[in-house]
């Protein structure tokens, strides 16, 4: 796993599918945000104990290892009341999104809607403006080594400092 620093005011990003956190991605990327990617709830619980000072969490409802609202109930005791959690979901069953927000999600967007997302994005934005911060650290996981290793000479090359462990 590569390691590299993140700054207070990050994004969680809680995504099985690649397509979705290629179209996650590139509105954080148009916003100028620096994100973590993990694809289960496994990984999440792992990244939020390592760091609980998120700014946003997007969340999968269907991940391989559990579901987005128990793992919500989860992340509440480490992230607290005021990190918005947002549900990515298809589900359209009034009982499932009832309990999401008895459980603690933020908002609930649907997966065909994704834009949505945006509007958060321009909130934790305006929030993230450091004039003294020119060269942030960003936490990258990639389970594809070769991609990795790009990834890794790539931001060297624009002047990030990684730490591969």
């Amino acid at each position: 796993m590569t390691s590299i620093q993140t700054p207070a005011c990050s994004i969680l990003v809680i995504e099985p599918s690649r397509l979705a956190r290629s179209i996650i991605e590139a509105y954080i990327n148009a916003q100028g945000l620096y994100a973590v990617y993990v694809k289960d709830a496994e990984q999440a619980k792992e990244k939020i104990k390592a760091n609980n000072a998120y700014g946003l969490v997007l969340c999968a409802y269907q991940m391989p290892d559990g579901n987005g609202v128990d793992l919500c109930k989860v992340m509440r005791q480490s992230l607290g009341e005021s990190t918005p959690i947002l549900l990515l979901t298809t589900v359209t069953d009034k009982q499932i999104i009832r309990s999401a927000f008895t459980n603690g999600i933020t908002e609930v967007i649907q997966r065909d809607r994704l834009i949505e997302i945006q509007s958060y994005l321009e909130k934790i934005a305006n929030l993230n403006v450091d004039p003294n911060n020119k060269k942030p650290f960003i936490l990258f996981v990639e389970d594809s080594q070769a991609i990795t290793m790009i990834t890794i000479n790539y931001l060297m090359q624009h002047g990030f400092i990684v730490d591969a462990t």
